[in-house]
């Protein structure tokens, strides 16, 4: 349920097929509009000014206001995102979304109503600070009110573009941290596939990639339980090439950590270092569409599995959050720049609050790594400012006799997961930041 005095919506999903969806009416707090004026104009206008706003908040690189783990628990709107960024991973807009376009996900225009209205409702709600409101709250009634309609039709022509405003909708409850609700759409989801199952209905790549993406975003930020997993879709199936064993290999860094590690994470740091290997190679091209999505399903097995490894020591534990913020920044931009490595490295600070000092005996290196790697990914505000700060405390005790310069750190870093094309930029940034910081 969305926290607004004005409106109450929700879908309830039985495994009963179209029957299962009840629609819950909620009042229009807006004025009255023309539907054909709107459809007219915010089709066209939407897109363009999305694009404009994408690469002018990009070149800025100020995509994200942050609060602290413990602020987090408290305010309602913990992430502050722009309109294109609140649209991923349904879809992506701009140059670095060449395989997850709006075309590629729905082979459709803007026209469909309730997809219309989950795009403006998303969009309004990122430029608005992540509350709803306004314009936010007339285009979240009138996505219940298409959403409610088609239903009630029993229309099955339009599944892909409805499954794409249900996920939309789940996104704006996962940056509002509203678990219950977030599990009530993906179920309404996961009863629409069977459906499409029975009816031998087809879907897009694309819609099942934006499934995927969107229950494990709303695994890692509201802890709902996961509705599908790297086994779920044929077209995401992924395995080592048999080509090219050379490049599964484990850094050196954690070659004596095997231990502490344990079997899988040490199985999945491997398939993290070949992604690093294919990213930094000379042949990585961005505009390949079919080694783009190669290289989608390769993160998704990796971050799929980091999510399911139960029973990690507390040392363990901090590699495997780490291990999920390489693997996203490897990939494309669209998930280097999404709500989950900032939530991960607040994550990661957190659980490394929780462990006893002594731990890191024997592993100062692996400290480094990790405190540097968690920094950079973090948004400026609380928690960037947090990991300055408990480097400057660890570098007087643990780091000062490793780190005395720029090329020592790339030194400890290149010992575990490291990518100058798409790792080293951040951590510089980072470290040039912890360097003239002043309390």
């Amino acid at each position: 349920m969305v926290p607004s005095p004005e409106v109450s919506p929700s879908i309830d999903a039985t495994s009963k097929g179209d029957e299962a969806f009840r629609f819950v009416s909620i009042q229009d707090p807006g004025e009255a509009q023309s539907r054909a004026i709107q459809r007219s104009v915010r089709s066209h206008a939407v897109k363009q000014a999305l694009q404009k706003k994408r690469r002018q908040e990009q070149a800025a690189n100020q995509n994200f206001r942050t609060a602290s783990t413990q602020e987090r628990a408290v305010q309602t709107d913990p992430l502050v995102s722009s309109p294109a960024e609140a649209i991923e991973p349904v879809f992506g807009l701009g140059d670095d979304a060449n395989f997850q376009t709006f075309r590629s996900v729905f082979r459709a225009g803007v026209d469909d109503l309730a997809l219309l209205n989950a795009v403006l409702l998303t969009t309004t709600f990122a430029t608005s600070g992540n509350r709803l409101g306004g314009q936010s709250l007339h285009h979240q009634a009138e996505t219940f009110k298409a959403l409610r309609r088609r239903i009630s039709d029993h229309d099955s022509t339009s599944i892909v573009s409805t499954i794409g405003a249900i996920l939309l909708l789940a996104g704006i409850e996962i940056r509002l941290g509203m678990r219950s609700e977030t599990e009530i759409h993906l179920t309404a989801v996961m009863t629409l596939l069977r459906s499409t199952s029975s009816e031998r209905l087809l879907l897009t790549d694309g819609i099942k990639r934006a499934i995927f993406w969107q229950d494990l975003y709303a695994h890692l930020v509201t802890s709902t339980t996961r509705a599908v997993n790297h086994h779920t879709f044929h077209e995401m199936l992924w395995h080592r090439d048999a080509l090219a064993p050379e490049i599964f290999v484990l850094p050196s860094g954690f070659q004596s950590r095997v231990d502490v590690l344990g079997e899988e994470l040490t199985r999945v740091f491997e398939d993290i270092h070949a992604l690093k290997m294919i990213r930094d190679s000379a042949v990585y091209d961005p505009e390949d569409t079919a080694s783009m999505v190669d290289m989608d399903n390769q993160q998704a097995s990796v971050q799929s599995r980091l999510c399911g490894l139960p029973g990690l020591s507390p040392l363990a534990e901090l590699c495997r959050l780490a291990g999920y913020l390489t693997a996203s920044l490897l990939c494309c931009k669209i998930w280097r720049l999404s709500l989950v490595p900032n939530h991960v490295s607040a994550q990661m600070l957190q659980a490394g609050r929780q462990v006893d000092d002594s731990i890191w005996t024997g592993h100062f290196d692996l400290l480094a790594w990790l405190l540097y790697l968690g920094g950079a990914l973090a948004a400026p505000g609380i928690v960037r400012k947090d990991y300055i700060l408990l480097i400057r405390r660890q570098h007087a005790s643990k780091l000062a006799t490793l780190i005395r310069s720029w090329s020592d750190l790339v030194a400890i870093m290149e010992q575990f997961i490291w990518s100058e094309k798409a790792i080293s930029p951040l951590i510089q940034m980072f470290w040039e930041e912890v360097q003239s910081f002043r309390k």
